[in-house]
């Protein structure tokens, strides 16, 4: 994911505009204007990439550091595929690097790689995917900033990259090039790498977090960085969680949703008084209305989630349209992404998965295709019809 919002492009679109052609024309559609179909999609900085049902990678939106995996560093605004030929069984996008892992539970990564985010042994950044050293084979992974993190067979999580503030959870602050053992000797079942902390639910369901900690995100009851897991504070049991820039999310073994951390934008959900008159929390909070939910991403100043149902919900910062919902103000407290009709079969839109990018977000539908939306000046929504929208808008098929 990016971590630094604040950028410029065009906001101009009128919503009017983006409601009607989001919702496309349900006559006349041919093969060629058919959705490509996904089995994952991951939403990073300024880049978005997905594995197709054949298993290859594809990615769009900004190229300039490799992230997009075609070998070369142009920008595209519909998804191109990864080159390499490796089938993925799971991807996931970071501030300006993406990593997945092949159908061996093999870990590759390419991109930037200025603090050896990609676990290749050096800081040589690479256009094409390029295996992490050191033979580990895994079952989950996450791209943070600048440092990767990933699950192995065994439960054992591994850590790569920057560690300026104890992220990788070695016991030190000593970037790697490659990976390196979490210490504590835990097994996780989940796994999300931040801006610059991690945090992970063991296998008996208890959430630990590691890293820099100025405004809580750890969830310890204090500030003080850790450089190895730390348990959140509370005797609550989860099952997923999510690290966002300055602050975390995750949803207990009930559904409920709990976040701590900073809160300047409502990116908690636990409060009805408006941005930005709250504040953050050191220990785990209750998301308002935020029950019975079973997916959670949390980014830059927001967060989303899915429900049970399939509903999307997203709330915090959304001057960039990132909450979805038509709008580009901050919401406090969970709001439901618009639902828009689906060009393949009519319906409202559903959800399996939602994924929180720099300023966009994108969702893999009940259908498996993908809409995105938020900001998209640099093609990150997937559709050449928008460099912005504030309503859900489907990724085009690669022509």
């Amino acid at each position: 994911m990016n971590w630094n919002p604040a950028r410029g492009g065009s906001r101009g679109l009128l919503v009017a505009f983006a409601l009607a052609a989001a919702a496309g024309c349900a006559d006349g559609i041919t093969d060629a204007d058919r959705p490509l179909l996904f089995s994952a999609v991951s939403a990073g900085g300024d880049h978005t990439c997905g594995i197709g049902t054949d298993g290859g990678a594809f990615c769009w939106g900004r190229g300039a550091y490799g992230e997009l995996g075609t070998g070369g560093t142009e920008d595209s605004p519909v998804p191109v595929r990864v080159g390499g030929g490796v089938h993925f069984t799971a991807i996931s996008a970071g501030g300006s690097h993406t990593c997945g892992l092949a159908e061996d539970g093999s870990a590759y990564c390419w991109g930037w790689n200025v603090a050896g985010q990609l676990g290749t042994g050096n800081t040589v950044g690479y256009g094409l995917p390029t295996i992490v050293t050191g033979g580990l084979h895994f079952e989950a992974i996450t791209s943070g900033e600048n440092h990767t993190c990933a699950i192995a067979a065994d439960g054992t999580a591994y850590c790569w990259g920057d560690n300026g503030s104890g992220q990788l959870g070695n016991g030190t602050t000593l970037g790697a090039v490659q990976p390196v053992a979490v210490a504590g000797g835990l097994r996780f079942i989940s796994l999300s790498a931040g801006a610059a902390h991690t945090c992970g639910v063991s296998v008996d369901g208890v959430a630990y977090c590691w890293g820099l900690n100025h405004l809580g995100q750890l969830g310890t009851g204090g500030t003080e960085d850790a450089w190895e897991p730390t348990r959140v504070a509370g005797d609550l049991d989860f099952v997923m969680i999510s690290a966002g820039f300055a602050h975390t999310c995750a949803i207990a073994v009930d559904g409920a949703a709990y976040c701590w951390g900073s809160n300047t934008a409502g990116e908690l959900g636990n409060t009805f008084i408006e941005p930005p008159r709250h504040a953050g929390t050191l220990e785990p909070g209750r998301v308002h209305g935020g029950a019975g939910l079973v997916w959670i991403s949390a980014g830059p100043h927001y967060t989303c989630g899915v429900g049970a149902d399939g509903v999307g919900f997203c709330w915090g910062r959304g001057i960039y349209g990132q909450i979805g919902n038509g709008l580009t103000l901050n919401f406090a407290t969970p709001q439901r992404i618009s639902e828009r009709p689906e060009r393949i079969s009519a319906g409202a839109l559903r959800f399996r998965s939602v994924s929180t990018g720099g300023t966009h977000t994108c969702g893999r539908a009940t259908t498996d295709a993908v809409y995105c939306w938020g900001t998209g000046e640099l093609g990150q929504l997937g559709n050449p019809g928008f460099n912005y929208s504030p309503v859900p808008i489907l990724v085009t098929r690669l022509r």
